[in-house]
């Protein structure tokens, strides 16, 4: 420490400027004020501007340093002081090695006033920031504090000795001093220093969708089906303290608060739900009650079919279809066969055919029932089947024709009788075809009673094409 200055203010608080080294630190300017009639045995230096250079004299003929060092009372503020002292500084242009630089510091030990708070009022409990600007007296840059009432205030920033920004802490409704505190004291209260919370009277807004979304007709058809609600309080309110929801219909849910601005709703019950919901800010507004209806339907539509059914029709039978569909919850939508329902179904080709009905409810819920059934052709008999035969050891002549729903003869040379055997009594095989007799119109086969007992058989046999009916021809032996 060297080459020091000294001084009194008018409060005979003592004040020194003077200079520091060391071998990691250049020659630094230092300033320090005690109060009077209370010296510590150590006090703190501000270090208040640091040097950046070793000084060298190369015209010299020894190193030299301390060309001045002044420290003298504020004129317009007796309490304060001024001090001035050299620092080691980076070299100027022409002078070789260090160079020296004019360092400046006004010293006070008085505490800090404020003068105004702009602006001087915000929203109660606002979550959003509100700088304000103080002004007053006496604000360093280092070691300053505010607060608003007994809350610390955020982001300090001391622009200069008169002037600094702060954020206002969130706080309930009512007024409050606003304080600077520094490492000389804290500002005393007055009038100007007032910073009012005002009340919040702005209900919040809430609203509510339904997730996932339901299909054009307003229904969901997948469980659950959830009413997320949210709500908010606009940008500077004092935000939301919770949500309060009920709801009736299918699912009856009591009164229910969820803290916070956002609630979830879970809907698993078929049927029509509907959900009330409030939400309510931190300074006790309500907002008006509110209403989102669910529409949940799982169950897939039932479908009846009661014509065709599951069997055999003859070539050309005329049969309507006769279908219904049926859902419980949200209803039909669409309920679509294979033909419209009264319709004639086909009976016009041979073989296995499928009917389908398709149907839909108003929740986009699929449904599908189907029944096959055969189209064969119609056996006319070109005998009588009740009539006994004496058995034995005889044969019995089996005249036949293939035809339509209505009798009208199907036989030609071109389609073939293949029996396959006879069952009743005793059941053997037979594979002796039908032959087509043309003056018969129709097709013949004898059968051979030996071995036979007495008793009813059928001759089972196919016919060659897409009929693919085991048809039978009847028979009794006595």
């Amino acid at each position: 420490l060297y080459y020091g200055s000294l001084v009194l203010n008018d409060e005979d608080d003592l004040f020194a400027g003077f200079n520091a080294s060391s071998s990691t630190r250049f020659v630094t300017a230092v300033a320090i004020g005690v109060p009077g009639g209370n010296f510590p045995a150590t006090t703190f230096g501000d270090f208040y501007d640091a040097g950046t250079q070793a000084y060298t004299c190369n015209s010299c003929s020894r190193p030299r340093w301390g060309d001045y060092s002044g420290t003298a009372r504020d004129p317009s503020n007796p309490k304060d002081v001024w001090t001035v002292q050299q620092i080691g500084a980076i070299a100027n242009t022409g002078i070789r090695g260090g160079d020296w630089g004019t360092a400046m510091d006004r010293v006070t030990l008085s505490p800090p006033t404020v003068t105004s708070v702009t602006p001087n009022h915000a929203p109660e409990r606002a979550q959003c920031v509100n700088t304000v600007t103080v002004r007053g007296t006496e604000f360093p840059t280092s070691g300053t504090t505010v607060r608003f009432g007994s809350v610390d205030a955020t982001n300090v920033n001391v622009i200069g000795p008169e002037e600094l920004t702060a954020e206002a802490p969130p706080q309930p409704r009512g007024t409050v001093d606003v304080t600077v505190t520094t490492p000389n004291g804290t500002s005393p209260i007055t009038n100007a220093d007032k910073f009012t919370y005002d009340a919040d009277t702005s209900a919040p807004t809430a609203s509510a969708s339904v997730s996932p979304s339901p299909n054009a007709a307003g229904w969901n058809n997948s469980s659950p089906a959830t009413v997320d609600i949210s709500a908010g309080d606009g940008s500077c309110g004092s935000g939301i303290q919770e949500i309060t929801y009920s709801a009736t219909g299918a699912q009856p849910i009591g009164t229910t608060h969820v803290s916070g601005g956002s609630a979830a709703v879970p809907i698993t019950v078929d049927g029509v739900t509907t959900v009330t919901f409030t939400a309510t800010d931190n300074a006790g507004n309500t907002s008006a009650p509110q209403t989102s209806t669910v529409r949940l339907d799982t169950a897939a539509p039932t479908i009846t079919i009661l014509r065709p059914t599951a069997g055999t029709y003859l070539f050309h039978q005329p049969v309507t279809a006769s279908y219904a569909c049926a859902d419980a919850t949200s209803g039909v939508a669409s309920c679509v066969g294979t033909v419209p329902n009264g319709s004639p179904i086909d009976t016009s080709t041979f073989g296995s055919h499928t009917f389908t009905v398709n149907a839909a409810d108003v929740a986009s819920n699929p449904a599908t029932k189907s029944v096959t059934y055969t189209v064969a052709y119609r056996i006319c008999l070109l005998y009588d089947p009740s009539r006994p035969i004496r058995g034995g050891n005889s044969t019995v002549p089996i005249r036949l024709r293939i035809c339509d729903v209505n009798g009208a003869n199907l036989s030609s040379p071109g389609i073939t009788l293949t029996p396959s055997r006879i069952v009743g009594p005793t059941t053997v095989p037979f594979t002796t075809p039908f032959r087509y007799d043309a003056q018969l119109g129709g097709y013949i086969v004898n059968v051979s009673t030996r071995g036979l007992a007495n008793g009813s058989y059928n001759l089972q046999f196919t016919i060659s094409g897409a009929d693919t009916t085991t048809h039978v021809a009847p028979f009794t032996l006595r």
